[in-house]
C-alpha cells in the first residue's frame, strides 16, 4: 500500500515521505511563510511521476490547511513534472499557482476555463 506520511523539520519547514509496504520511495520538502508554500525539493525512486504528484498534492493540502493560498517551486531546484501537470505556470524563475487551482484536477486546465 502506498502511503504519504508528514514529518516536521522545524517550525516552518515540513516534509512528506512516500512509503510503499514500509519502504521509502519518495520525499517532498516544503516551507510555509504567510500565505505562501514553497516546494524546496522532491525526490522519488526511479523519477516516479505519480508518486511525485502525490507528494506535491499532499504538501499543498497540508499548506492550505495552515492558511497558505499560493505555492511555488524554484525552476532550478525541481523537475518540471508534476508542476506542469498540476497547472503551475512559469513566472520569474518559479513554477507558481494558487493552491485551490492546483488541487482541482490533474492538469489545472479545467479551473481556468470561463464559467
Amino acid at each position: 500500500m502506498l502511503e504519504f506520511k508528514p514529518f516536521d523539520i522545524d517550525s516552518k519547514t515540513y516534509g512528506y515521505r512516500a512509503e510503499e509496504n514500509g519502504e521509502k520511495i519518495g520525499e517532498c520538502i516544503f516551507s510555509l511563510g504567510g500565505t505562501y508554500a514553497e516546494i524546496l525539493s522532491i525526490k522519488t525512486r526511479n523519477s516516479d511521476r505519480l508518486v511525485a504528484e502525490g507528494l506535491v498534492r499532499s504538501a499543498l493540502n497540508f499548506a492550505a490547511n495552515r492558511s497558505a493560498y499560493m505555492a511555488r517551486a524554484d525552476i532550478g531546484k525541481v523537475e518540471k513534472e508534476p508542476f506542469i501537470t498540476l497547472g503551475f505556470e512559469e513566472k520569474n524563475g518559479f513554477y507558481e499557482s494558487d493552491i485551490p487551482s492546483a488541487l482541482t484536477g490533474s492538469c489545472g486546465h479545467c479551473s481556468k476555463l470561463p464559467l
